[in-house]
């Protein structure tokens, strides 16, 4: 039987319904929601809404005193709200996980709401959609979280360090040819991408964050583009094999670990920051104060992108996100 949540309007309805009539970049699958399923984001938020029947409902029968962490649907997330978790837990925190909840879409009006208490998010994609595209991303790390802080704010949510690490999108190129080794930056490749076949989301050659802006910023001609997936096994057999010579793909792909492969330096910036930050209810932090901060923002100090590669490898052959995160706290002493 549905579950009533007594609902209130949520701020973040202008933004949910704004996102559902525009077209929005699907260039980084995890970050942003595929037109494909912009047409259930409405259903799942009537889902959370109205009937607990979601496959990860918020857990309403946790304590008054638990700090309910969520996560968005994919592995990375899972593994980064599990440390985060189990953080605070081992600093005597009482905590409750909500893993894979769902997309932004569905998770920060949660979070507005008091549904749930604590999210990872990523520094650019949550600017990008608090602010509906107003707010530009292409700047510092500092000056996206100063900017994020404050659209937050109005929200009822505080934004906390960010991490070193990030995930972002990255232009990888298989060091095929002696000339390909010295390649460092997107400048450079310039001068031979006319040679090159790209490939990328099939949605790619129409993106600001792909080949449209790859040619605005940068004036990379490409002699043709295979369409293939997002940063996935199609992508990485096609460098492999030759199909392609330069490819996007994620910072967090544990594909980049392969020798074979040269991430090139976004050196003018088209990509904004990605890093990853938790975001939490201002209620909330002030409830516990410092000690809770410094937990969260000890967990930050820490993570690299090479360590949520490893994240990403270990969940792909099987561990388990609790074993992950326990094994990567030990390790950093937290």
């Amino acid at each position: 039987m549905c579950r009533n949540w007594d609902r209130p309007a949520s701020r973040f309805d202008p933004i949910v319904a704004e996102v559902g009539r525009r077209r929005v970049d699907t260039t980084c699958m995890h970050r942003f929601t595929s037109a494909r399923r912009l047409s259930s984001v409405a259903v799942l938020i009537l889902a959370i809404a109205g009937c607990a029947q979601n496959e990860r409902p918020v857990d309403n029968e946790a304590g008054p005193a638990a700090i309910r962490v969520a996560s968005f649907d994919f592995s990375e997330s899972e593994v980064l709200a599990e440390i985060y978790a189990t953080a605070l837990e081992r600093r005597q925190f009482e905590v409750t996980r909500v893993h894979r909840l769902a997309s932004r879409e569905i998770i920060l009006p949660a979070l507005e709401q008091g549904r749930i208490d604590l999210v990872p998010e990523y520094l650019g994609s949550a600017l990008e959609f608090v602010t509906l595209g107003r707010s530009s991303p292409r700047t510092s790390t500092e000056e996206v979280h100063r900017q994020l802080s404050r659209a937050m704010e109005q929200q009822g949510m505080e934004v906390l360090d960010p991490a070193p690490a990030q995930n972002k999108n990255v232009v990888v190129v298989a060091k095929r040819l002696p000339e390909w080794h010295l390649l460092h930056s997107l400048s450079e490749l310039a001068s031979v991408s006319k040679d090159m076949a790209f490939g990328g989301p099939p949605e790619c050659p129409n993106r600001p964050l792909c080949l449209r802006g790859l040619e605005a910023v940068y004036g990379l001609q490409f002699r043709e583009f295979v369409p293939l997936d997002a940063s996935g096994p199609l992508t990485a057999a096609a460098l492999e094999s030759g199909e392609v010579d330069a490819a996007l793909m994620f910072s967090t792909d544990p594909a980049l670990n392969d020798d074979d492969l040269n991430v090139l330096r976004d050196d003018k910036k088209l990509q904004p920051p990605e890093n990853v930050v938790p975001v939490i209810r201002r209620e909330v932090m002030e409830k516990y104060g410092a000690a809770l901060v410094d937990a969260l923002n000890s967990v930050s100090k820490e993570l690299r992108t090479s360590d949520l590669r490893d994240f990403n490898r270990l969940m792909r052959d099987g561990s388990r996100a609790q074993d992950v995160a326990v094994d990567w706290l030990d390790r950093h002493g937290l």
